[in-house]
């Protein structure tokens, strides 16, 4: 990018336009864009300052538009095509900074799904335990309490014959 903005831009450009350059070399021009840019520039104050000091005839009009004229062709030329190579590796540079940028949010979003995933499942298994552990201290209460209190009580003989894992089936019986 350097060499085509300061230095030697018809390095760059399409072979088609070697003739332009060629012709910018024998000027003794430097080719870089900005070089370019600031030549036209010049070329124009030139043309409006003898323009201004003109007495503006016919004659004086057409000296003025045919000053430099291979010059101001050759940049006109010249320019548009370094310019549209400037794009180009603009372009092509951003372009793999949106690719890099997309791997990257990618990655971020798939270890950030994965991360509550594996905390979903930390969590469920906390909570499983702890209401096993419940079940578990709640079923020691009930041994405590008298078994015609806990057999009259219908929440806590179906509570009983949920958790007993088939031990109290006999019980189902007399229930329904």
């Amino acid at each position: 990018m350097k060499q085509l903005l300061y230095e030697d831009g018809c390095s760059f450009v399409n072979p088609t336009f070697s003739l332009f350059c060629n012709g910018l070399y024998s000027k003794g021009m430097r080719t870089g864009y900005i070089y370019l840019l600031n030549s036209l520039e010049d070329l124009l104050q030139a043309r409006l300052d003898r323009y201004q000091s003109s007495d503006k005839s016919a004659q004086a009009l057409r000296d003025i538009k045919a000053m430099d004229l291979e010059l101001s062709i050759l940049l006109i030329v010249v320019i548009p095509a370094e310019g549209d190579q400037i794009e180009a590796i603009i372009s092509e540079k951003y372009h793999g900074v949106i690719e890099e940028s997309d791997s990257k949010r990618n990655v971020a979003t798939a270890l950030f799904s994965l991360t509550i995933l594996i905390l979903a499942i930390g969590m469920r298994i906390k909570v499983l335990r702890e209401l096993r552990a419940c079940y578990n201290h709640f079923k020691n209460v009930l041994r405590t309490l008298p078994l015609s209190l806990v057999l009259s009580t219908f929440g806590l003989e179906s509570f009983l014959l949920k958790t007993s894992n088939g031990t109290l089936d006999f019980m189902k019986n007399q229930i329904n």
